[in-house]
């Protein structure tokens, strides 16, 4: 098979994935599985809201989001059985498994999704951006180019813009390169130095969120998990395909309540601020949001007011995308303990990134041995 016949021409469009990682491993049942109705010792310790509109539960600290519940899909059946934060998180972020302390052996969703569009788009912005590091997030066998552009780095964009990729795509180089070749380049050179920088100054400006105005901050609130969604708003806005932001602190196995009242709230104001955001700007059907984390946490407290690794049932859900709205996909068992219909799995993340970015679902490219590998094998979630 011609791995590179499906991806030359991508299908140019305005879709983006905001992946949101909740390094440590969420616990399924404080954010959005609470059962309510099960024995006290397996219930929310910060209880649950729901709306009557909706059939969505989440647990009591989420009282922005669960407001959107119409443009949130629940997953409660999410689950790949694996304890290990590392081996976890490569699951969730590339869809296969691996051993412990292996290197990263598959790609991960952002870096299929640069693949298939191109490291950079044709205005300079990258493709994929992470916002923070996230175990399994490179490229593995596609290729370093199609890692993620790293945030930390937007003071060095220039390393990541290829001048000739505009050549063939914007006015002014273009019509530069149809002068007569006997003219002196110097004034040319100029020139196209002079249009690389307006270029690069536009792609510097997307990172920059301290061009938002002061009301648009506010409602994102001054977390660092705010001002990561805004700057996730602002690079899709631009041209970047897929985000990856990771916001950790999650692995609370002990005292969970005080861990939950101090990480919920920032994460509850800056999601709901980004659906709202990315609502009223037109944006909500091409942006995919996806929240999730390497894996839940027990279902009964431990005997230190904390909840231990639990693969067996994870946090997992959608906002956004050109999907109905409002569902809870899936179910656990009465305890919150495993899947109970519907099972989900890491690969099936990957079938839904594709699919919302009009992606081939039969995508395939050689992995470092010359064989093809196709990048999903899953079903569609939404």
């Amino acid at each position: 098979m011609d791995a590179d016949a499906l991806t030359v021409p991508a299908i140019k469009n305005d879709k983006s994935v905001v992946l949101v990682f909740l390094a440590g491993g969420p616990t399924h049942v404080e954010t959005f599985n609470p059962v309510p109705d099960a024995p006290v010792e397996f219930r929310s310790i910060i209880d649950s809201v729901q709306t009557k509109d909706s059939d969505i539960m989440m647990g009591g600290l989420w009282t922005n989001l669960i407001k959107h519940t119409d443009k949130i899909n629940v997953v409660n059946s999410f689950a790949h059985r694996n304890n290990s934060h590392a081996q976890a998180t490569h699951w969730v972020m590339t869809s296969h498994n691996t051993k412990e302390n292996n290197s990263q052996e598959h790609p991960s969703h952002g870096s299929v999704v640069s693949r298939y569009f191109g490291s950079s788009q044709d205005n300079g912005m990258p493709t994929y951006v992470r916002q923070s590091g996230i175990y399994g997030s490179d490229a593995s066998y596609l290729g370093a180019e199609f890692n993620p552009f790293e945030s930390s780095r937007k003071d060095n964009l220039g390393l990541n813009i290829d001048v000739e990729r505009f050549r063939d795509r914007q006015n002014l180089l273009t019509q530069l390169d149809k002068l007569d070749r006997n003219i002196n380049t110097g004034p040319i050179d100029a020139y196209k130095a002079q249009a690389y920088a307006i270029l690069l100054n536009k792609v510097k400006e997307a990172f920059d969120i301290d061009k938002e105005k002061p009301k648009t901050k506010r409602l994102y609130g001054k977390s660092s998990i705010g001002k990561e969604m805004l700057l996730a708003r602002r690079l899709i806005e631009n041209g970047t395909k897929f985000v990856s932001v990771s916001y950790g602190g999650w692995d609370m196995h002990k005292d969970i309540e005080k861990g939950l009242n101090n990480k919920i709230p920032p994460l509850d104001k800056a999601l709901s601020a980004f659906l709202e955001d990315i609502d009223q700007r037109g944006m909500l059907k091409d942006t995919l949001v996806i929240i999730t984390g390497e894996f839940g946490r027990t279902p009964k407290i431990n005997k230190n007011a904390g909840r231990d690794h639990w693969g067996a049932l994870s946090t997992l859900a959608f906002a956004g995308g050109d999907y109905e709205q409002g569902r809870v996909i899936g179910r656990s068992d009465t305890k919150a303990t495993a899947p109970n219909s519907l099972p989900i799995t890491p690969m099936d993340i990957r079938a839904t990134v594709l699919d919302h970015m009009e992606i081939p679902s039969n995508l395939t490219y050689f992995d470092t041995f010359g064989r093809p590998q196709y990048m999903t094998t899953g079903k569609v979630i939404l």
